[in-house]
């Protein structure tokens, strides 16, 4: 029985091996002229560039139907060369032809990635399937409509035994026309992504560190040429995610067009602070003035390419921004190779860096030619070499930093020196004159006391009235506004006295100005008499004198001080020889009651000294209270 089993079992099988090959040989009696690519069973990932054919729509309006005639009649091309298939700046559709045979026996579901997410729009055909609906994909759709969620432009694609699938992309863009292509099966896809966005993650983390670290130094240090390093930065990273396909798929998912404008803006935008930061860095401006324009000229060329890439028709911007890279790459390192001539500090890290980007840039492009074996170095060149260079970089403005203070400390080094030579040429000197310093010292002590006394009698006089040695008016606003403060603080009040001579006028009319001038001298003398040590009296006018009298915590403190005022002004004055009798009207202002501020104080006060001379001189009046 189990002989039979196994005879029934081999005959089977057998039989499915046969109906296998015989599908494939009858799929490529079916199938148009052209290479077929054979899918393992075991398929992990497949590159298709070998066996990849390519027309050329220049009018861009071929449909499916009549690019499968012509594949039939031989028009399409094998791609030449090593290289990915790329037809650079161009306004044709491309038409890109692939024949797939399965070699499993159960059906296979696999990837079909096409490795550039610049492109702006892919469709993707499968003409031996009929009733199937074509797929589109690229940055100008937005991104939940992909049929695939990835950054690059995936379509699935289900392959059934023996069967012979043709598969057809209709591919447009206004950038570069590169259509790298590779068939993944999804698990082999999910570990390559779990690798390829862990790396992704790691790089801009890393330039993400080097832009803060340079922002804490900018604080520290206040060099502006940090702040053109992080702005360089922060740039590249911008560009970088448009290139990636990261700013479609986590910035502006529902947004295509501003992830098809964010690679060409963030890159031609880091052309002109990469620029800006190579003037300031290598200080071209002082050793270079002819460099200097170049590199400015260059500069402002990428912020103007920048901003027209936001332009109805951005295709010449595209372009511009294409020959700018080269450029502005070999003006940065002829700058910097013309610096290192010169012995600019840094110079040296600078070229390094440079080299080294333009190293990953080169090493990024033979892998794209396929002229170099496909693994981390040559296929994330472009990421490692500007991670590097960036590093170099943010430790050249450190060795910047270094040397400036070590510049620093030796000038202040030689300004020590310079300073010991001069303390020891007078220390010289003062042993050659010490005879001489010994003659003056007597003399230049007198005329040094004779200074200070002369200082002290002028800021006397600067605060003090020349005639009667009171307080002025300057000296008196500024005490009062202090004793305002201090009864705010201590919560006490004060008075401010305004006093006005009642008959000065007169003897000073008839009598002359030495009599007044002795009369109110005397009436300087009283008023001091009359008041505490610790109030002010002051003289604001020809007859009009002021007592601030603090602390005064009661309107009726102020009164009493008035009228023993009042009582000793009126009392005769012998001046000269003769009796004089003056009398005098007060007005009284109260803190907080009528104000806190002087000019207020004193305006009220003198409203009521006003008021007292109405009610017929020799009195007092008080203010009336704030509304």
């Amino acid at each position: 029985m189990r002989s039979i089993i196994a005879a029934v079992s081999g005959l089977s099988a057998r039989l499915r091996r046969t109906a296998l090959l015989l599908g494939i040989w009858l799929g490529l009696l079916a199938s148009p002229a052209g290479a077929v690519v054979a899918v393992p069973a075991d398929l992990q990932s497949l590159q298709l560039r070998p066996q990849v054919e390519y027309l050329e729509d220049a009018s861009a309006q071929l449909t499916i139907d009549d690019v499968v005639a012509l594949a039939k009649s031989g028009r399409f091309t094998r791609v030449q060369g090593s290289g990915d298939l790329n037809l650079g700046f161009t306004p044709s559709a491309l038409w890109v032809r692939l024949v797939l045979r399965s070699d499993s026996e159960q059906p296979l579901d696999t990837l079909l990635e096409v490795a550039y997410p610049q492109l702006d729009r892919v469709e993707f055909h499968t003409v031996d399937m009929p009733g199937q609906v074509p797929l589109s994909s690229g940055d100008t759709l937005p991104f939940s409509a992909r049929p695939w969620q990835h950054r690059n432009i995936v379509f699935p694609l289900r392959l059934e035994p023996g069967q012979v699938q043709t598969v057809y992309l209709r591919v447009v863009s206004r950038g570069s026309l590169t259509v790298p292509l590779k068939l993944w099966s999804p698990r082999a896809l999910q570990d390559h992504d779990q690798w390829a966005y862990a790396a992704h993650a790691l790089y801009f983390g890393v330039l993400l560190t080097l832009g803060i670290y340079n922002l804490l130094l900018f604080a520290s240090v206040r060099d502006r040429i940090h702040l053109a390093y992080v702005a360089n930065l922060a740039t590249f990273a911008l560009g970088m995610l448009g290139v990636l396909g990261f700013g479609h798929q986590f910035l502006f998912p529902e947004l295509p067009q501003a992830a098809d404008k964010l690679p060409l803006f963030g890159l031609s935008l880091y052309g002109f602070f990469a620029l800006m930061f190579v003037r300031a860095f290598l200080q071209t401006r002082a050793w270079g003035p002819r460099m200097d324009l170049a590199l400015k000229v260059v500069a402002f060329t990428a912020l103007a390419t920048s901003l027209g890439v936001f332009a109805t028709d951005s295709g010449p911007f595209v372009k511009m921004i294409a020959v700018l890279a080269p450029v502005a790459s070999m003006c940065s390192l002829l700058a910097g190779l013309a610096a290192l001539h010169k012995g600019q500090p840094g110079a040296r890290i600078f070229v390094f860096a440079s080299l080294v980007f333009q190293f990953g840039l080169t090493a990024y492009g033979l892998r794209a030619l396929d002229l170099v074996p496909s693994n981390a170095l040559t296929s994330y060149g472009i990421q490692w070499g500007s991670v590097i260079e960036m590093m170099l970089l943010s430790l050249a403005l450190a060795d910047r930093i270094q040397a400036l203070r070590h510049e620093k400390e030796r000038a202040q080094a030689e300004a020590l020196r310079a300073r010991r030579s001069a303390v020891e040429a007078l220390q010289d000197a003062e042993k050659r004159l010490e005879d001489r310093i010994a003659e003056r010292t007597a003399e230049l002590a007198r005329a040094n006391e004779h200074l200070l006394a002369s200082q002290r009698e002028l800021s006397r006089l600067a605060l003090h009235d020349g005639l009667t040695g009171l307080a002025n008016r300057a000296h008196l606003e500024e005490q009062l506004l202090l004793a305002v403060a201090r009864c705010r603080r201590a919560g006490t009040g004060c008075a401010v006295l305004l006093i006005d001579l009642d008959g000065f006028k007169a003897v000073n009319d008839t009598r002359g100005h030495a009599v007044g001038d002795a009369l109110l001298k005397s009436v300087a003398d009283r008023l001091r008499s009359q008041v505490r040590a610790s109030d002010l009296v002051a003289r604001v006018g020809g007859d009009e004198f002021v007592v601030v009298f603090e602390p005064a915590e009661t309107e009726a403190l102020a009164v009493s001080l008035s009228r023993k005022l009042l009582d000793a002004l009126g009392k005769p004055h012998r001046v000269a020889d003769e009796v004089f009798t003056v009398g005098a009207s007060i007005g009284i202002a109260l803190v907080p009651a009528h104000g806190t501020e002087p000019k207020e104080l004193l305006e009220r006060a003198d409203r009521a000294m006003y008021e007292a001379k109405r009610r017929g001189k020799g009195c007092f009046e008080v203010a009336r209270p704030v509304a």
